[in-house]
């Protein structure tokens, strides 16, 4: 129940470290072992601008960047609302923006979960078109 999303914003490359993955790996069920990922991953390589479409379950890891220029992606994670994100996001926020962060970036940084709740008693305009 969870897509990931990869931008690439520069050229991913082996050499820059380029993402990880183990292919098939999703229909294993459970965490890699140092030693497996690093037997059985390919690195994935794609220009910048590439988008990667893949299942949260995939053994996936940022590799080391062994060059001198940049790698940046766009990170996205997509799942249902009522499961909360296995990955603590708030770890990677430095403390002086989580502590003037708005509620709508602690929503997203899974902070601040409203989840589970009504739908119909979740916000404005939710009454609305609503049969009595």
């Amino acid at each position: 129940m969870n897509c990931q999303s990869l931008i690439t914003l520069h050229d991913f490359t082996a050499e820059n470290g380029g993402t990880g993955l183990v292919p098939y790996s999703q229909k294993k069920g459970r965490y890699p072992t140092a030693d497996e990922f690093a037997a059985q991953h390919i690195q994935i390589e794609a220009p910048a601008g590439s988008l990667l479409l893949f299942t949260g379950l995939i053994w996936h890891a940022s590799m080391p960047n062994n060059s001198q220029s940049d790698r940046t992606s766009v990170l996205g994670q997509y799942l249902p609302k009522f499961v909360k994100p296995m990955e603590d996001l708030s770890y990677s926020v430095a403390p002086e923006v989580m502590a003037s962060a708005s509620p709508d970036l602690r929503q997203l940084l899974g902070i601040d979960l409203r989840y589970p709740e009504r739908l119909e008693e979740a916000g404005p305009g939710n009454a609305e078109g609503r049969q009595a």
